[in-house]
C-alpha cells in the first residue's frame, strides 16, 4: 500500500500539501506562517515555480531581493540558491511547482511512512534526508552554501548509521514496493 502523500505536513512554521505529480512536474500548496522564513538553498534536479495567492513574501535569488504579493509569480531555476520569507501581517498561501519531478514525491512518501503524525520534526527530515541519500534518489533540496550541505550530510550519515536507520530503508521499500 503506497503512502498517502496527499495530505498537509507541517514542519515549523511552514506547511506543505501536495496536490499532484508526475514525471514532468510536482506541485503542492505552500503555506507559511507570519515571520516564517526558509533558509538558503538550491534546487540540484528541478526549477521552481512560486505563485503567491495570498500575503506578501520576500525572496532572495543569487542576492537579490524580490516582493511578491498574491497574484505575483517568480520562476527560480535549478542550481541557482534562494531564500523566501513571509513578511506580510498574515499567513502566506501559495502554489509551488517542480520541473521536472525529480524524486520530489519521494520525499513526502517517506515523510507519511517515518512520521504518519503531524507536525514532522527535525529528526523526521533528517531521517528523511538519509533514505533519500542511501537509497541514491534525487534530493529535493541542498542547503546553501555548499559546505553547509557537506557537513550537513556527513552529520545525517554519520547519525544514520549509528541510530540504525537502516531499518526505515526496508520499512520504506515494504510501503512502496520500491
Amino acid at each position: 500500500m503506497t503512502p498517502n502523500i496527499f495530505k498537509p505536513f507541517k514542519f515549523g512554521k511552514e506547511t506543505f500539501h501536495p496536490q499532484s505529480f508526475d514525471e514532468n512536474s510536482f506541485v503542492m500548496n505552500f503555506s507559511l506562517d507570519k515571520g516564517g522564513a526558509v533558509p538558503p538553498h538550491t534546487h540540484h534536479h528541478c526549477d521552481e515555480h512560486f505563485k503567491v495567492v495570498k500575503g506578501e513574501m520576500k525572496f532572495t535569488m543569487n542576492g537579490k531581493t524580490i516582493i511578491k504579493k498574491a497574484g505575483e509569480e517568480l520562476y527560480v531555476p535549478k542550481l541557482i540558491p534562494h531564500t523566501q520569507a513571509n513578511v506580510g501581517n498574515e499567513t502566506a498561501e501559495l502554489v509551488i511547482s517542480f520541473h521536472p519531478c525529480a524524486d520530489s514525491h519521494r520525499l513526502f512518501q517517506i515523510l507519511a511512512i517515518v512520521e504518519p503524525n503531524q507536525p514532522i520534526s527535525k529528526t523526521t527530515m533528517m531521517k528523511a534526508m538519509y533514505i533519500m541519500d542511501r537509497l541514491k534518489m534525487k534530493q529535493f533540496s541542498h542547503p546553501h552554501p555548499a559546505i553547509a550541505n557537506s557537513i550537513i550530510y556527513f552529520i545525517i550519515i554519520a547519525m544514520g548509521k549509528l541510530s540504525g536507520w537502516d531499518k526505515l530503508i526496508n520499512k520504506y521499500r515494504d510501503k512502496t514496493n520500491r
